[in-house]
């Protein structure tokens, strides 16, 4: 049994070698193996293109934290919106924070600018501000601002109508925030 083993291993061996004998060695010479290199040349095309896509995704999610919600039309100097109000007998809604990475300030962007919202801010005929305050900052003393992010809702001649803190949702921003209503 052993000479029969030996004796296929080596034929197939030798068959192995006539048969390959007529395909160039991949392994052999500088031309040799050609192919490959195209083939490896192509694998580190997609391997580049998926390390840029998860860079460009990082960097997406890196900025959104920053960025974050844009708040079109939104002013961010609230000395100006006062003055404005005053000239225009118009009220204001002022979305102020301490920090721009808080998550309470970043839900409560996301909700102002929910179509909604938006909608029944554009109706009030409100100046709206979004400004980073201190709590020793005038403005927050005046407004008595306890906690941020605090959204205020400040009369035509910047008397505070009511200031309410953290989240609001969506319903209760419309229905009790713009309305006047003091924070329950």
């Amino acid at each position: 049994m052993a000479k029969a083993m030996a004796y296929w291993g080596s034929s197939k061996s030798q068959g192995s070698q006539r048969m390959n004998a007529d395909q160039p060695s991949q392994t052999a010479g500088p031309n040799a193996g050609s192919p490959a290199p195209a083939r490896g040349k192509a694998e580190r095309y997609v391997k580049l293109g998926f390390l840029v896509v998860v860079l460009a995704v990082v960097g997406w999610l890196i900025a959104r934290q920053y960025l974050g919600t844009s708040l079109t039309g939104w002013s961010g100097d609230l000395n100006a919106a006062l003055q404005q109000a005053a000239r225009e007998n118009r009220r204001i809604v002022a979305l102020t924070y301490d920090s721009p990475n808080d998550l309470e300030y970043e839900k409560m962007r996301e909700n102002v600018a929910k179509l909604g919202n938006a909608k029944a801010l554009e109706e009030a005929g409100v100046i709206k501000v979004h400004t980073r305050l201190a709590m020793s900052d005038p403005l927050a003393v005046k407004y008595k601002v306890s906690r941020f992010p605090a959204t205020l809702l400040i009369a035509p001649d910047g008397t505070l109508i009511t200031c309410w803190t953290g989240y609001i949702g969506e319903v209760a921003f419309r229905k009790e925030f713009l309305m006047g209503e003091q924070q329950k």
